[in-house]
């Protein structure tokens, strides 16, 4: 169990940098963080491991629960209508697939 808890804590982050990486960013460049809220522990220790504050990012874990992968486009939607994200910003996103996989995204957001 103990493996499948540090699993759920590393991956996201390292298939965060790996997009970040790819796209021709490093974690720092990273303006708005979206992520699957499956707890507060799991989020948290994204956050720390990409250097992001509370701040740079939304959750919606307490409004609906688990939602899974699901939960980014709540996330984003709401981000977005509370304007936390700007034209020009880059946003990484990150979810979990199938078993212990994880997936990643970046995105220039606006014009």
């Amino acid at each position: 169990m103990e493996q499948v808890k540090q699993a759920d804590t590393t991956k996201p982050p390292e298939v965060v940098k790996k997009a970040l990486e790819k796209a021709g960013y490093i974690a720092e460049d990273i303006d708005f963080f979206l992520s699957h809220n499956p707890t507060m522990f799991h989020v948290e220790a994204w956050w720390e491991a990409l250097g992001i504050s509370p701040e740079r990012t939304h959750i919606t874990l307490e409004k609906y629960g688990n939602m899974s992968p699901v939960s980014i486009g709540a996330n984003l939607h709401e981000a977005v209508v509370m304007n936390k994200i700007k034209d020009g910003d880059i946003v990484a996103l990150t979810a979990p697939g199938a078993g212990y996989h994880f997936v990643a995204a970046v995105l220039k957001w606006g014009k």
